[in-house]
This record gives C-alpha cells, structure tokens and sequence, in this order.
C-alpha cells in the first residue's frame, strides 16, 4: 500500500471508530491492528471509554496487539480512574505486553496514590516474569497494608525458595494482616525452609496469625510439616483450631507415601480427634475419620465407636470402613453392641459389618444374632454382610428372608442366593424358590435382585433349568419363559417349546426362538420358519439364531440364498445377517456383502463397511471408493477407516 493510500486509509478507520455505528467502530479497531497502524494507539486508548463493552474490547485488543511503550504512555495512567471497567481493560493491556511494562509499573509503585499502587501490584503479579518479581519486592516495604500484603501473599504464589529469606524479614512486623499475609506467602513457596520460618507462628498470642500459619502448614506436604502440626495438638488444647488442624494434617497426610506416615508418631492428636469428630463440621468430622485410619490409630477404637449409627451417612461409612481395617480382631466391642437392647437399629448394622470384615468366621454369633432379630433391618443386614463362605450355616434363614414381610429383606435375601451362585449344589436347592418368589412379587427392586441371582445361578450351573433363559433375555423374556416351560430343564420338554414357536402371541415365539437357540436346538426348517414369521421380531431370533450352527456347506448355501431373497426387507435381519457372515468368516463373504453395501439403509451400510474391515475384504475396495464420494459423515467415515486399513 503507497504512503497516500495507507494515510487515507488511516483517516478512514479513524473516522469509523469515533463516528461509525457500533459494528463499523469495532472493525475499525480490528483493522487499525491488522494493519500495523501505530499511530492510532492515542485514538484506540480512547476507544477504552467507548460505550459498547464490545467496541471497548476491541480497541483494547488492537493496543496489545500493537504493543510498544506508546500503548503503556497512553493507557498506564487509567490505573488511578474511578471506572472499574477502564481499569481492568488497562490492567488486561499491561499485563499481555509483560516485560515492556515492567519499568513504567515499577515506577507507579511509588505513586502517592494507593489504588494505583496495588492495581501494579496486580499487574506484576500477574505479568509474571523474573523482572516483574523482582520489581514487586518493593511493595513489601509499602505503607498501605492491602499493598503491601498482596506483593507478599503474590510472592508466595509466583515466587521460589530464592525468595523465603526477603519474606521472611517481614515476620516480625506489628500489622497483624501483614504477618499473616507474610506466613502465606512463606507456606505457599514451601519447603522444609518455609516450615522451619513460620514454625514458631503456631504458639503465637495472635488468633489470626496462629490460624493462617496451621492452614499455611497444611499446605506444605512433607513429613516435617505432619510432625508440627502433631505436636501442637498433642501438646495443647487445640480449642477453636480443632478443626483447622484436622484439615491443614489431612491435606498433607494424604500426600504422604504409606512410608512416611509409618513414620509419624499420632498418639497424642487422639483427644483432638475425639473433639472434631463430636462437635466439628461434617466436612472436618470426616476428615478426622480418616485420620484415624490413615495414621492406623488402632488405639482410638473406643473414640469412634459411638459413631457406628452416626446420622452423617459419609461419616457413618468412613467409621465402618475404618474400624474394618484395623489390626486388633477383638469382636467384643461390637458384640456388645450388637447386643444392646438401647442401641439403635444403624450402630447394630455397623458393628455387624465391622465384625464381618475383621473376622468373618469369629463372627458367627453375630450372624446368629442378626438373622434372628425380629428387626427387619437388622436382619436384612444379617444378609447383606453374611460371608459367602458361612452361607450354608443359614439356610433356613435364608429361605425365611425370601418370603420376609419386608421389601428390603427379601432383595436381600435374593442378592445372597446370588452371591452364592458358585456354591456346590446351590441352583437345585434355591432356583425353585426364586421363581415361587417371583411370581408373587410386587416390588419391582426386590424383582430385578431375583432376576439377578437367577443369572448368577444359571451362569455359573449351566446344568441348572434358567440357563437357558439368560443369553439375550431380558427379564420380561426370562419370566415369560420361566412361566410357560417351567425352572427344570426346559430341553426336558421340547414338544411344548416347538409348539410355542407358532403360538398366535408374538412374545411367546420370540421366547421360543430364544430358548431353542440357546439349548443348540434350531434347525433349518425351524429358521426357515421363523424368517418368514410375519412378526420382525421373531425373524431377527430367528436368524441370530443361525450363530448356534456349525460350519459347513449346507450353512453357507442357506445364508448365500438367504441374503438373495431377504437382503433390504428389514435392516435389523439385515444387521443380524452380516454378523453371521463375520462369525463365521464364510470364504464368499465379499459376495455376501455386497447386497448391504448398496442398501438404502445407512445403519446397515456401515455395519457392512465394518464387516469388510474386520475381515480384510480388500477386493471390496473398488465399491467402498464408488460409495465415499457424496457419502453420510458417519458413513464417510466409517469408509475412510476401512479403505485406509485395507489399501
């Protein structure tokens, strides 16, 4: 551009930015940066007051973009207005040109106005470098408290060990905000040299200080860090600081090895513990429960064991949890308990579930107990904890569970049988109970943990009637079936499972096809009738049903011709069909593909794609290329894999 055309179109812009509607001025601005013009920097720092937040935004994107010291003559001086929105655009402009507006923010730091001072701080801070450090520690010998205390806790935040002695010079100052911003600043850089600086704040008379130094220490994870918090609260009253101790040992236990905390010595925080865990914040209350298992406690048994049935669900578990992994196996404790005639029904349940983790065969008696108790929810926890391996010592009171009076006695009871599936002899003794159960249950929980625990049976029994009635079923399906051929061996009683197969009731045929494929039963002629069932439902099991085929001549003849005479009828069957054709990796797969290459149906097009990658088809390379051009995005992309595997 010649030096006329640039200067008018100087002019121009100009012109749009102080007269243009709001749309014109912020492309103004926009394109005074995009063209390099540096003689707008006094017209765009204007631009900052302009009306629109969106006009604004952009002038002050075009001054740093344009940089210079210019921008930092013509903007620095909005350090000291009144206009919040001003202010924190010139902060935004200062603080992106960095290192070049290190010198003249050093200089604001003496200004006699206070605001000013402090919005450089922020500038220093957050420009971040060695120069703008560096030019910051100045403002720790500021007059004003809130400047001189954001340059220290900045410091903290963006500065290193190199800079703990400076800070440290400032502990003894009388402002009490001062001091506690120093100790942050120290506890934020870290480090066993920070702890041994600010150590002594933990007994200090100020309230303040004292707070601010165990929440700085909390921040410092070494062991060291964990040893004077301990000592502090083994040694005093920790009062009003409970609390914050707890917090400030937890956050560093936690980042402890399982070495290091072996090698603290807790002993003593015990009351203190005992008191957040009593009086303190649930958040603070659960932190202290997990100090007592972090720091094996064993010791501080008795001090959680009023919280067994704490109302806090959180803290209740974190004390189970706890007292059911400590090393000393004593059961008394939580016999007694158990036993108590004024405990009530949640500290029963937990010491039930600690005994059972601590010793599952020592707690028998409490299993006898619980599975006797007229408490529902004792009883229901009776069955929840009792140990797989104890199972056969309560089966009466497990029968007696199923038929329970209460909901949450009978899902348990159910989930038990689960549980124990893999048992010797288990399916035969309780599948016929689980189905009595079921076919009278109304709630819909205690259903479904039925349900469960007759899959675990028939999973793990494959000899066992339900086993039949689990691949592909759903439990509608499963009860279906379990209702029309019974829970023996339905493979006992083929006649009636033929015959359902042509029952007038879709679902029943559905079930039928399902039952057969999973007994290895379907046949040919069976298929044959199902694909031409009126109902898609029954011809989708029908061809699913051709996976539990073997392998041979007379297969790929029936699947070749069926694909002839079914391809595009229904994109389900079709989906079904190409997985055969992959399961069994048929020699003319390429030939039996094609017809789902073309469909008109997106879904079964990429599952094709999919068979053809997965079975390495590269002689199908020409129709996917033909196909990708103008193809769908899922499509497409599903071809692009394919042809970039295959090539």
């Amino acid at each position: 551009m010649s030096d006329e055309n640039r200067l008018s179109e100087f002019g121009r812009l100009i012109n749009e930015l102080q007269h243009g509607d709001e749309t014109n001025r912020r492309y103004a601005a926009e394109d005074l940066e995009y063209g390099r013009f540096n003689e707008a920097v006094p017209y765009l720092a204007k631009g900052l007051n302009d009306p629109s937040v969106a006009v604004a935004e952009a002038c002050a994107a075009a001054l740093a973009g344009l940089g210079g010291e210019p921008v930092v003559l013509e903007t620095i001086g909005n350090l000291g207005t009144e206009d919040v929105r001003l202010r924190n655009l010139t902060c935004e402009i200062l603080v992106r040109l960095g290192d070049l507006a290190v010198p003249m923010l050093a200089k604001e730091l003496q200004s006699r106005n206070r605001d000013v001072r402090k919005f450089a701080v922020d500038c220093l801070l957050a420009i971040h470098s060695d120069a703008s450090i560096k030019a910051m520690v100045v403002a720790l010998d500021d007059s004003d408290v809130n400047v001189s205390a954001t340059a220290a806790d900045g410091l903290g935040a963006v500065g290193d060990s190199t800079h703990l002695e400076i800070l440290s010079t400032y502990l003894g100052v009388e402002d009490e905000w001062m001091r506690c911003a120093v100790v942050r600043g120290i506890t934020s850089i870290g480090g066993a040299k920070a702890l041994r600086l600010v150590r002594s704040n933990l007994k200090s008379p100020d309230l303040v200080v004292k707070i601010t130094c165990i929440q700085g220490i909390g921040k410092i994870v070494i062991s060291e860090a964990a040893e004077a918090l301990i000592e502090v609260m083994a040694t005093e009253d920790p009062g009003f600081f409970a609390s914050e101790m707890v917090a400030a040992l937890h956050h560093i236990v936690v980042g402890l090895s399982a070495e290091e905390r072996m090698g603290l010595k807790p002993q003593g925080i015990l009351p203190c513990l005992a008191s957040v865990l009593a009086t303190g914040a649930e958040e603070h209350r659960l932190m202290a429960v997990e100090l007592f298992d972090f720091l094996r406690l064993d010791s501080g048994r008795d001090a959680l064991l009023p919280y067994l049935g704490d109302s806090c669900l959180p803290v209740r578990e974190q004390v189970i949890a706890t007292l059911g992994r400590q090393t000393d196996k004593d059961l008394s404790p939580f016999l007694e308990k158990l036993s108590s005639p004024t405990a009530a029904p949640a500290e029963k349940t937990g010491a039930l579930e600690v005994a059972a983790t601590l010793d599952p065969k020592g707690a028998e008696r409490f299993f006898r107990l619980a599975l006797g108790s007229e408490d529902p929810v004792l009883f229901a926890a009776g069955l929840r904890f009792l140990p797989v391996q104890e199972v056969g010592e309560f089966k009466a009171e497990l029968s007696q569970g199923l038929s329970h009076p209460s909901p949450e006695v009978r899902k348990s009871a159910a989930e038990l049988v689960g549980r124990a599936a893999g048992q010797k002899h288990w399916a035969s003794t309780w599948v016929a109970p689980l189905v009595e159960q079921m076919q009278q249950e109304s709630e819909s929980d205690v259903k479904e943990a039925i349900d469960n625990a007759l899959i675990q049976l028939g999973s793990e029994d494959k000899s066992c009637g339900v086993a039949a009635y689990i691949r592909s079923f759903t439990p509608e399906q499963r009860a279906l079936a379990i209702g029309l051929f019974g829970a023996e061996d339905p493979g006992l009683t083929p006649a009636k499972i033929l015959a359902s197969a042509q029952d007038p009731e879709e679902p029943i045929r559905v079930v039928a096809f399902k039952v057969l494929a999973n007994l290895g039963q379907l046949t040919y002629d069976l298929i044959t009738q199902g694909i031409a069932d009126p109902a898609p439902a029954v011809r989708v099991e029908a061809v699913r049903g051709l996976a539990t085929l073997s392998e041979d001549p007379e297969l790929v003849q029936f699947v070749s011709g069926l694909i002839h005479k079914k391809a595009g009828e229904n994109e389900q069957v079709d989906v079904e069909l190409i997985q055969v054709v992959v399961l069994f990796r048929l020699k003319s797969a390429g030939a039996l593909l094609r017809p789902f290459l073309i469909s008109l149906s997106t879904w079964v097009q990429i599952e094709a794609v999919e068979a053809a990658r997965a079975l390495g088809l590269s002689e199908l390379l020409p129709v996917l290329r033909e196909l990708s051009e103008g193809a769908e995005a899922d499509l497409q992309s599903a071809l692009e894999q394919a042809i970039d595997e295959l090539e």
